[in-house]
């Protein structure tokens, strides 16, 4: 499925309009539904097929960063890190774990997954009572990506209290444009077209003074050679005038 900026901008806009948290099923107040962005598949649903969901709050500010809004681009550079500081918020009856962060780095223009975010888990979990707000932190390093645009799709992983269930639970996405760092003078790459430069620059260098010296050499030898030459002039002139 392709998306486009529209769609994923309406997506982040439906995120904005909640204050930048994911809340499982929790329904918009009359007076809000004229400004928000609701995007409703549940009726094409299965209802056995529907993943299980849990009613937290989940937001994230990137440490690396000066606050900024959902529809920005936040510019990294390759083999960058962006640490997300979470905070949650458990709004069920019912207390729970907080057993692992992770997710995933989406392609911004077709949404294809471009990177897995490798699974944070917490030895032992954490445990989230019931209004409870945690903080807790993951390190994302952007090793070996393309230069492109992307979104950052967090996920973190609940478990209610003496259940063995675990709900995955989505977190805000964040635009990122990610680009190649500036070329260092003593890049590989850089120092090879350094030296072919100046390899190019001696040999023409040489060639030219080779050139330039030789053509010296050639003028004088000539002219040395014509002002040693002497002309006999005596077999010109009359015997009377000979010595």
């Amino acid at each position: 499925m392709r998306f486009s900026r529209v769609t994923l901008l309406a997506l982040l806009s439906a995120t904005n309009v909640l204050g930048q948290v994911v809340e499982g099923n929790k329904d918009i107040a009359p007076e809000d539904k004229k400004d928000a962005i609701v995007i409703d598949g549940a009726n094409d649903v299965d209802p056995s097929e529907m993943k299980p969901t849990a009613n937290f709050t989940i937001s994230y500010t990137i440490l690396e960063k000066p606050p900024y809004e959902i529809s920005e681009f936040l510019e990294f550079e390759t083999e960058d890190a962006a640490t997300l500081n979470y905070t949650i918020t458990n709004n069920e009856p019912f207390n729970y774990t907080l057993n692992s962060v992770g997710g995933a780095i989406m392609r911004f223009e077709d949404g294809i997954n471009a990177a897995n975010i490798s699974a944070g888990k917490f030895d032992p979990v954490l445990r989230v009572n019931v209004n409870q707000t945690v903080s807790v932190q993951q390190r994302v390093t952007f090793l070996n990506m393309k230069d492109d645009d992307y979104y950052i799709q967090p996920r973190i992983y609940v478990q209610e209290m003496d259940t063995t269930e675990e709900i995955e639970l989505p977190a805000p996405l964040t635009l990122l444009t990610i680009m190649k760092p500036p070329m260092s003078l003593f890049d590989p790459q850089f120092l090879s077209v350094q030296i072919l430069v100046i390899g190019v620059i001696a040999a023409i260098s040489y060639f030219f003074l080779n050139y330039t010296l030789t053509g010296k050499q050639k003028k004088n030898t000539s002219k040395k050679s014509v002002a040693e030459k002497k002309v006999d002039t005596s077999s010109f002139l009359p015997e009377q005038y000979k010595k």
